[in-house]
């Protein structure tokens, strides 16, 4: 993998990674940026990027987005744990079931949307 543009002009077709530290869903991303040289391209860049905040976190923020609240630590507080608990689920692939059941029982969101983001996020 090319650490620079220029090293990516030199070598058509190698990607540059770069990093980003959140993006418009809160997500962190890796955009990898390749430079291809000649045929339908003519020598254009282009860019492609995936996810790599852990699921856990994402769950964590549509949790937050139910309870109405900003903080690690009004979150715990919700959900009858410590703040160092939703810390460590913020770094991680899940989440309590648990927390997930409490909060649909407890809001009117819908468990769909708070494991997945999608579908739903209202009861109907």
């Amino acid at each position: 993998m090319a650490k620079n543009a220029d090293q990516a002009r030199a070598i058509p077709g190698e990607a540059v990674e770069c990093r980003i530290r959140a993006s418009i869903d809160g997500a962190s991303r890796i955009i990898d940026i390749c430079y291809l040289a000649g045929g339908i391209f003519g020598g254009r860049f282009y860019a492609a990027s995936r996810k790599t905040t852990p699921a856990g976190s994402r769950i964590v923020l549509r949790l937050k987005e139910a309870w109405g609240v900003r903080e690690d630590q009004e979150l715990a507080a919700r959900l009858g744990t410590s703040q160092a608990t939703v810390s460590r689920a913020n770094q991680r692939e899940s989440v309590p079931a648990s927390w997930l059941v409490k909060t649909f029982e407890e809001t009117d969101f819908s468990l769909d949307w708070l494991l997945t983001g999608q579908g739903f996020k209202r009861r109907i």
